[in-house]
């Protein structure tokens, strides 16, 4: 073979030797991201169809979502991460409580069996010197874990919107409220408070104080 014609074959081997790496590479790294499925049912087993279903960061950032299909099933692959969150979100017309299952490990396949019931619509608006706070992060958990085998996750997840508003359907009993502050430097970080639900509830103002001076 001709000296110019082999320094053109040897130059297109290491061109497609490059390609096929990227390739497999590309294809190793998908096979080995992590997927979150399961099966979403109401209180008499159910199916529940076009739930929406959201797997979220440690930071509550939205890694992947989905809808569950007419089984109820859903399945979602994300990024992999150390932690993250998985947020049942049932349409408001359903009247059924969002769910949220926290400290899902977030480098591995896990499946659920989640059971919705029916919930209450609790509202609140987060302020700071009577002004509403856009864009806090506002997660709920039941105070009293659930008993072992019982598939209900009666907490919910929410960023206030305009004029600090916000708003989730939950299930009856008492609850943790946690904000998480990550927008407004000059103003605490965390504030917890406990409040009960046994019907539709408005909550007062959660007040966020002024970051504490070190």
């Amino acid at each position: 073979m001709p000296k110019g014609k082999m320094k053109l074959h040897r130059r297109s081997l290491l061109v497609l030797g490059s390609l096929m790496l990227l390739t497999a590479g590309a294809a190793r790294a998908h096979e080995q991201l992590p997927t979150v499925g399961g099966r979403i049912t109401n209180a008499t087993k159910k199916p529940c169809a076009n739930v929406e279903v959201r797997v979220l960061d440690e930071n509550g950032d939205l890694l992947k979502s989905d809808n569950s299909d007419s089984e109820g099933k859903f399945s979602c692959e994300h990024k992999v991460c150390h932690k993250c969150m998985l947020e049942i979100v049932p349409a408001d017309k359903t009247g059924l409580a969002t769910a949220l299952i926290e400290n899902v490990v977030g480098d591995k396949n896990r499946s659920f069996i989640i059971e919705l019931h029916h919930g209450f619509v609790v509202s609140g608006r987060v302020t700071a010197e009577g002004k509403g706070l856009k864009g806090v992060v506002v997660k709920v958990s039941p105070v009293e874990s659930e008993p072992a085998g019982h598939d209900v996750h009666g907490g919910g997840f929410a960023t206030t919107g305009r004029d600090g508003r916000f708003h989730m359907t939950l299930t009856p009993g008492e609850k943790k409220l946690q904000i998480y502050n990550t927008k407004y430097d000059d103003l605490e970080k965390r504030v917890t408070q406990h409040f009960t639900v046994t019907s539709e509830l408005s909550l007062d103002d959660v007040v966020l104080p002024a970051a504490k001076q070190e």
